[in-house]
């Protein structure tokens, strides 16, 4: 039984195993039709070898890409990924995580706000010492991963600069309090850094409402030659509405997104864009959550990942 459970849960052991002997019990199992139980696995290890992962939404190519990542850095460790989609409503946040906590995941990876101090959902999490792990937002006594976009955004600023521009557009998207706009704050650092003329502009997470802006801007004499997009999702709508409008990117406008999506390098133009390195953030995130539920004895901790510029054909 030992020699069996090692083999098809493709764990390690000091056991010896033949090659002979694993083709053997794979024939068995297919034979069988056998299928791993994880609800008996549950039974016997007291743990569902679920994670819980709460995102607003995956229609939009990061946290579709995001999710997928995350689902295959769970499987690599023995888990699975119960998904639940908010809207991102702070309110059904944590209605999705009152449903998890009830025993149906052994922890949650949030790409979420709303498990804010002063909730009953963040006082159960830090006195139970329930394993949660927060993406891209930083919430007291939490354990958190996130992008530092300085690094990134000051390569793109400067890359602009030396390109000719010191007018520089930002559209930025409107954050729900108490949520820092930590693109936006990188931004305006890097404008210093380069002394640079930067500004503001937000659009909501519509398309069509960054294609209109994009239509509008292209009918501004006096509008900045370069910008940079709180997205590449945003990006790939305001350059729809540049084009409509009569402007070419990049001749008559460069455009640069943020996250390095994969769908960025497939775009016309190829989008430059700030990478957070969505695999990388997925896999640490992951990595963290789980040994968070296989160490209870754990200290939250915030890892902090650097961001740089990946520059194609958009600037």
């Amino acid at each position: 039984m030992t020699t069996v459970s090692k083999v098809l849960n493709n764990k390690p052991s000091g056991l010896k195993i033949s090659q002979a002997t694993r083709a053997k019990i794979f024939e068995a199992a297919q034979a069988l039709t056998y299928r791993p139980s994880f609800s008996a696995r549950a039974l016997a290890r007291a743990k569902t070898f679920s994670l819980g992962f709460i995102c607003g939404d995956i229609h939009t190519p990061y946290y579709a890409e995001l999710a997928s990542k995350a689902l295959k850095a769970a499987e690599t460790r023995g888990y699975h990924l119960v998904m639940s989609l908010t809207e991102w409503n702070f309110q059904k946040e944590r209605d999705c995580l009152d449903l998890l906590l009830g025993g149906k995941v052994d922890g949650v990876f949030m790409v979420a706000g709303g498990l804010q101090p002063g909730t009953s959902q963040y006082e159960y999490v830090l006195e139970k010492k329930f394993p949660v792990v927060i993406s891209n937002a930083k919430i007291p006594g939490l354990s958190c991963v996130r992008n530092d976009w300085t690094p990134g955004m000051e390569q793109a600023v400067g890359h602009l600069k030396r390109s000719g521009y010191d007018r520089i557009l930002f559209v930025g998207y409107p954050l729900p309090p108490p949520l820092a706009d930590t693109k936006n704050q990188a931004f305006e650092q890097a404008c210093g850094i380069h002394q640079v003329q930067g500004s503001l502009q937000t659009v909501t997470s519509n398309l069509n409402d960054a294609r209109e802006l994009g239509i509008r801007l292209a009918g501004e004499p006096a509008r900045p030659s370069a910008l940079i997009a709180y997205s590449d999702y945003i990006a790939t709508g305001l350059i729809s509405g540049l084009r409509e409008g009569g402007l070419d990117v990049p001749r008559d406008m460069k455009v640069i997104g943020i996250d390095g999506t994969e769908m960025g390098q497939f775009y016309h133009p190829p989008l430059t864009t700030i990478t957070g390195n969505i695999e990388k953030h997925a896999r640490t995130t992951v990595d963290l959550l789980v040994n968070l539920i296989e160490k209870p004895e754990m200290e939250p901790k915030e890892i902090i990942l650097a961001t740089e510029l990946i520059v194609r054909k958009s600037a």
